[in-house]
């Protein structure tokens, strides 16, 4: 994220950026798009927040059976909100089981070149 102020989250608030793998294992198809995703904090629901800017933003797009989609999914959250603390919906069109896996965040390995 750059440097603008209008990016970045108000002081009582934190940027969170979900990382969503959607498969679609047995329907024929599953509507993907970030407006249907949100995040429930203490009892309180964030909806997707198209201010905030990520790379990847999760597409609006039919999966079919068997295909996979990735994508980010941006929120503002209050601050100290841990993982734990999160609770995903699906509010797009269609019944699902949806199986959620909160997965750790990843940070990326440092590659050690030699001469």
């Amino acid at each position: 994220m750059g440097d603008s102020q209008n990016l970045l989250p108000s002081s009582s608030s934190e940027l969170t950026i979900a990382s969503f793998t959607i498969e679609n294992q047995g329907y024929d198809s599953f509507q993907a798009n970030p407006t249907y995703f949100s995040a429930v904090v203490k009892g309180s629901t964030y909806n997707y927040d198209s201010s905030c800017y990520a790379n990847n933003i999760l597409t609006d797009v039919k999966i079919a059976n068997g295909g996979t989609l990735q994508g980010n999914v941006t929120f503002k959250l209050p601050e100290l909100t841990k993982d734990t603390d999160i609770t995903w919906q699906y509010s797009g069109p269609g019944k699902y089981n949806i199986e959620w896996v909160n997965l750790e965040p990843r940070l990326p390995q440092a590659t050690q070149t030699t001469n």
